[in-house]
């Protein structure tokens, strides 16, 4: 008899609870002017510092305040810790930040602001330190020699040094321009968002290649990239002062100015695919 007693309670207790709740519920959202917002505490707000133009971005960072739908309850905590049911996971967690000055952001990652002239300037300093900036003097050197291209200093030993010096000054140049200055002067983020492997090959080679024309403001919108585009012409001018007579003018100019953009590309689409190459190596 105890039993049925406590039982007809606690039916009626639970009732009554969830009758309050729900007449809360219908009320605030009756209310002019209030949306979803309850002084009920088993509603729990997203978003609580969302950040304008970044929702709408496939390559935003999720918003540092955001909390995890269903990761508390106050509600039937008795009951569930009763029938001994486990407890509530955060649907999702908050993604580590990184590190302020790395070009390139993981999809596990949140990017940091980047805002300002003393910072994009030492974003774009960093750059050459970087071991991407020795591999790319390196690389772009080697092939210039092999190809005995532009800079057209020959073929011999002596060549070869004198192409690692101009490609060093290049992209040491291009660095400063392209990913601090111009990003200063134009508000906008010099950084590469990987796409990875939550999508198909052929969306993440177009959108690789579509971050040389298309890039992000510093208030999160899409634009196009004139940090690029302007950087990359500064470089190219630059180059008259250091390069052989023979690669002076007009043309040798534009040639180094769209030979920048298929540099980018490149960068871009084989920092987008790094990971699945190491992949199949058994490297990763």
């Amino acid at each position: 008899m105890f039993e049925t007693a406590y039982r007809k309670t606690f039916t009626a207790i639970h009732f009554s609870l969830s009758s309050v709740v729900a007449v809360s519920v219908a009320l605030s959202l009756c209310t002019p002017g209030r949306g979803q917002s309850t002084s009920s505490p088993h509603l729990v707000q997203t978003n609580l510092y969302r950040t304008e133009g970044l929702a709408e971005l496939p390559e935003a960072p999720a918003p540092q305040g955001e909390l995890a739908i269903g990761s508390s309850s106050s509600f039937g905590e008795g009951e569930a810790e009763s029938a001994g049911a486990p407890a509530r996971t955060p649907r999702f967690a908050p993604k580590p930040l990184a590190p302020l000055y790395d070009k390139y952001i993981e999809p596990s990652q949140r990017a940091q602001p980047l805002t300002g002239l003393t910072r994009k300037l030492l974003f774009g300093a960093d750059q050459i330190i970087s071991p991407y900036f020795f591999v790319a003097v390196v690389g772009s050197a080697s092939y210039e020699q092999a190809a005995n291209g532009s800079p057209n200093y020959g073929t011999n030993g002596g060549a070869y040094g004198q192409r690692l010096g101009a490609a060093a000054i290049r992209d040491a140049s291009q660095s400063i321009f392209t990913d601090g200055l111009m990003p200063a002067v134009f508000h906008q983020d010099p950084r590469y968002y990987v796409r990875g492997k939550s999508h198909n090959a052929f969306f993440r080679g177009t959108y690789a290649v579509s971050r040389v024309f298309i890039t992000r403001t510093d208030g999160g919108a899409n634009a196009p990239n004139y940090s690029l585009f302007a950087g990359h012409a500064a470089t190219a001018i630059l180059q008259n002062a250091y390069y052989p007579d023979v690669n002076h003018g007009a043309e040798e100019t534009a040639k180094g100015f769209a030979g920048s953009f298929a540099g980018a590309a490149l960068s871009n689409t084989v920092r987008e695919f790094f990971p699945d190459l190491l992949h199949l190596v058994h490297l990763e």
